[in-house]
């Protein structure tokens, strides 16, 4: 009898233990990432052929209590290591762990090849041959604390690699992930019920579950593994075996009679699962379908499993989309599902959406993945409400916001613009803004107060995210969730996405380019909408200079109100480019409008150009890189205008402004400079921002004669 060790993925434990009880394996024993158990060579090779849910198998050697590095050497000299590796061949040693007295794996893995060396060379074999890159076989040892197990690995290529699927589609699920939860499920003794994925993508939990129920081993077929090479291996036996399984095999895929149902929204996906059944040779027991969610029929009546990896939203862009599917899920299965459901997801801040009561729940990985697999009892009813927003204030939010859309729309309608500020933290239930963008929304989360618990904050977020599509007449895949902290400098300027969710919309009779997805900010500030305009009616025949540019807003107002000329400044080259495009889609690209990547305090100190208008909006606080020294608002504020005054020509004007919550401006020093200072706070105030006055502060400077 053979001591053995099983590896899998965190969670799959059980599932494990289950299948290693099938093939005759005895004194089982889960441990973390896999399970020990003791068999004899027939259990061996039915574990390499026919486990679903194992990554690898090993032959246990040995385990000790270890302080030195000697003790390991020891540990090693203590196996007969020429009836476990073939003494003719190359091996290598992998050694996984440290501690304080082992500190490296180079080290560890040392110590032991001199135990094995010195083994071999008293019982009188020649030197063995190491060979990291191809060896014959491999020998591990896992140090844990201070105890240190030796291992002999029996698998060589991993174990999960069925083969049939070369196409997996994004985040795949692997294959045993997708073993482990239909072993988990129990549909294995009750294949007389549908098994039915509404969301199958590449069609991995049902290949899986036809195979098992088919009693088709993944790796009958499979004719080498690491213990072919090794002392231990009876080809014979083997042999024999190996033709009972494939036969078996094939005679329970001919004979198979269960019902499994997939469904998927995307033809790519319905596709690639239907090749990958082929290539495993199920695929005449199950049906494929391309139906969205709210197609599918989750059940008529009969007893069922659903089982189901659903997307996790890993990109930001997705998150709104993502919830409001997970609700659509929980509904429908609520409403039209009886049955056993297991649902996998890493995305743990999306559960609740699901509005179901688990009962059930573990930890597993899906690669690097932690996931939650969830198991709920589901029996349907007809009479379920599926009213969005189940907390008890949900209703308020929603009555409020819809009373804000009827007002602002109209008020929109009359500025005319397609870009504007729909709620902004109206209740302090809901901390959060929406926006529109014409026909998409973007949700931006304001972090909660610490009193306020971050789970209840949580599931009313999932409310907002819920109702607002409805409300707003959009689609869930055209609502955009941010999360807002206090950024300084730079940082809300910084990628949090990849999805280039681009868009073109309006203010007065400017057009821009918006990027719902991939910063914090979309590329245009909606509170400034009147600062702009009404500024740039300053700048007809005049030289405009637009400081901290970002992406052009105020310099196409001022090119559009007929600027003489314009400079944009700013540090950054991808908001330089996005701001001449701004002026493309207004067909305003000229050679009197210029744009310098630069420090403003810099390019202020060495420009000989000299201006009727300028636009100054900085950030509170920034140290991007490629300043000399950082900018604060509130320090600086004064410097800056000093420098603006020097390019400033006489009887010139200066906007003023920054969102600097406690600013204060040095009006004694400013006026001292010649200027008149005009608070322009109220008259910059757009009527979507009204609830919020000290969004920015905005100030008119004139130069006095």
């Amino acid at each position: 009898m053979h001591q053995l060790f099983a590896t899998c993925s965190l969670g799959l434990e059980h599932p494990l233990e289950l299948e290693l009880a099938g093939f005759g394996a005895q004194n089982i024993v889960p441990r973390q990432g896999g399970v020990s158990f003791s068999g004899d060579l027939e259990c061996i090779y039915r574990t390499l052929m026919g486990t679903r849910t194992a990554s690898r198998l090993f032959k246990t050697l040995a385990e000790g209590v270890i302080k030195t590095g000697e003790d390991i050497s020891m540990l090693a000299y203590q196996q007969d290591w020429s009836m476990l590796l073939p003494t003719n061949k190359p091996f290598t040693i992998e050694f996984v762990g440290s501690n304080r007295e082992i500190r490296s794996s180079s080290y560890g893995a040392q110590c032991v090849k001199d135990g094995i060396f010195k083994q071999l060379s008293d019982e009188g074999f020649a030197r063995p041959i190491i060979d990291n890159k191809n060896p014959y076989a491999v020998v591990r040892a896992r140090l844990g604390g201070n105890k240190v197990n030796l291992l002999l690995d029996l698998t060589g290529d991993s174990l999960h690699q069925r083969g049939y699927r070369t196409e997996a589609g994004e985040a795949p699920l692997r294959e045993t992930v997708a073993a482990g939860m239909v072993l988990r499920s129990g549909w294995l003794k009750n294949t007389e019920q549908t098994l039915f994925d509404p969301m199958c993508g590449a069609g991995t939990i049902l290949i899986e579950a036809a195979c098992m129920a088919a009693g088709s081993a993944p790796n009958a077929d499979r004719d080498e593994f690491a213990i072919h090479k090794l002392p231990l291996h009876n080809s014979a036996l083997w042999q024999e075996i190996q033709t009972e399984v494939a036969v078996r095999g094939r005679r329970g895929l001919n004979k198979a009679e269960f019902k499994l149902v997939g469904n998927d929204s995307h033809p790519e996906a319905i596709k690639r699962a239907k090749a990958n059944a082929e290539r495993a040779g199920v695929a005449h027991l199950i049906e494929f379908k391309q139906l969205s969610l709210a197609d599918n029929p989750l059940s008529q009546g009969e007893a069922a499993f659903l089982l189901s990896n659903p997307p996790y939203g890993e990109r930001l862009g997705d998150e709104a989309e993502i919830i409001a599917l997970y609700f659509q899920l929980g509904s429908r299965l609520r409403s039209s599902f009886s049955g056993k459901a297991l649902l996998l997801t890493s995305a743990e801040d999306y559960i609740p959406a699901f509005k179901l009561r688990s009962e059930r729940a573990w930890q597993v990985m899906n690669g690097k993945l932690e996931c939650q697999l969830l198991s709920f009892s589901v029996k349907a009813q007809a009479s379920s409400s599926d009213a969005i927003g189940i907390t008890p204030s949900a209703n308020e939010f929603s009555n409020r916001l819809s009373k804000n859309l009827g007002r602002l729309d109209k008020w929109a309608a009359r500025v005319p613009t397609d870009a504007y500020r729909v709620y902004d933290a109206d209740l302090p239930e809901y901390n959060v803004a929406i926006d529109r963008y014409l026909d998409s929304v973007v949700i931006q989360e304001y972090a909660p107060p610490k009193d306020i618990d971050p789970e209840k904050a949580r599931r009313r977020l999932l409310d907002v995210v819920l109702l607002t599509p409805n409300l707003m007449n959009v689609s869930p895949g055209n609502v955009f969730l941010k999360t807002r902290r206090n950024q300084s400098g730079s940082e809300q300027y910084q990628k949090v996405s990849t999805r280039k969710a681009w868009q073109v919309v309006h203010e007065y009779d400017c057009a821009f380019k918006v990027n719902l997805s991939d910063y914090l900010d979309t590329g245009l500030f909606l509170d400034h909408r009147i600062t702009r305009h009404e500024f740039a009616k300053l700048a007809n025949a005049k030289r405009f200079l637009n400081l901290f540019c970002y992406t052009g807003s105020a310099t196409v107002h001022a090119a559009r109100a007929g600027a003489a000329s314009t400079v944009s400044v700013d540090m950054s080259r991808t908001y330089l480019d996005w701001a001449r495009e701004n002026l493309a889609i207004n067909h305003l690209i000229a050679p009197q409008h210029k744009f310098e990547q630069s420090d403003c305090f810099k390019y202020l100190q060495q420009t000989t150009q000299r201006f009727d208008v300028v636009f100054c909006d900085p950030p509170t606080f920034s140290n991007s890189k490629r300043m000399k020294n950082t900018l604060d608002v509130q320090r600086d504020h004064v410097e800056l205008l000093r420098l603006i005054d020097k390019v400033l020509l006489p009887e010139g004007v200066i906007m003023f402004s920054n969102n600097y919550r406690r600013f204060k401006l040095d009006i004694e020093a400013i006026e001292s400079m010649g200027y008149k200072v005009v608070d322009w706070n109220r008259k910059t105030l757009p009527e979507d921002f009204k609830r919020n006055p000290h969004i920015h502060h905005c100030w008119l400077l004139e130069k006095q004669a």
